[in-house]
C-alpha cells in the first residue's frame, strides 16, 4: 500500500483536533479523532498511569480551556495502515507536554489509538 499526500493530511488533521481541543477546553472536538478503544499512559514520577481515553476526555471537560497552546507536529511516519506522530506543546494547562501518538487507518479515516505522553517538568 502506498501512503500519500492525502495520508499525511488526515493525520495531521486528527492531530488538529486533539489540539484544537485543548484550546476550546472541550472533548467533543478532538472525540472524532480518537477510536473508541483508544488509550492514554504516562509514567510520572516512575509511576505509569492511564487507560482509557475517556481520562483524556474528562480532564479536557473538567479544566479550563488553554487558548494560548502553541504547539508543533515534529514527526509523522507512515507503514501502510498504521502510523506514529510526535507533537511538541507549549502553555497547555501552564505546562509543556511532548505527546507520542500511534494511529491507524479505519478504512479512509485515520484514528488516535494511544496516546503516550511526558510532562516536562
Amino acid at each position: 500500500m502506498e501512503n500519500t499526500v492525502n495520508d499525511y493530511q488526515q493525520i495531521k488533521a486528527a492531530l488538529n483536533k486533539y489540539l484544537e481541543s485543548g484550546k476550546q477546553g472541550k472533548s467533543a472536538v478532538m472525540k472524532p479523532a480518537f477510536h473508541q478503544d483508544a488509550v492514554i499512559y504516562t509514567s510520572a514520577n516512575g509511576e505509569i498511569g492511564g487507560g482509557s481515553i475517556q481520562g483524556l476526555f474528562d480532564i479536557i471537560d473538567n479544566n479550563p480551556a488553554s487558548p494560548d497552546i502553541e504547539s508543533e507536529i515534529t514527526a509523522i511516519d507512515i507503514a501502510g495502515t498504521i502510523a506514529y506522530a510526535k507533537v511538541e506543546s507549549n502553555k497547555w494547562l501552564g505546562s509543556r507536554f511532548t505527546d507520542m501518538f500511534l494511529l491507524i487507518k479505519d478504512k479512509s479515516d485515520w484514528k488516535i489509538i494511544t496516546k503516550v505522553y511526558y510532562t516536562h517538568p
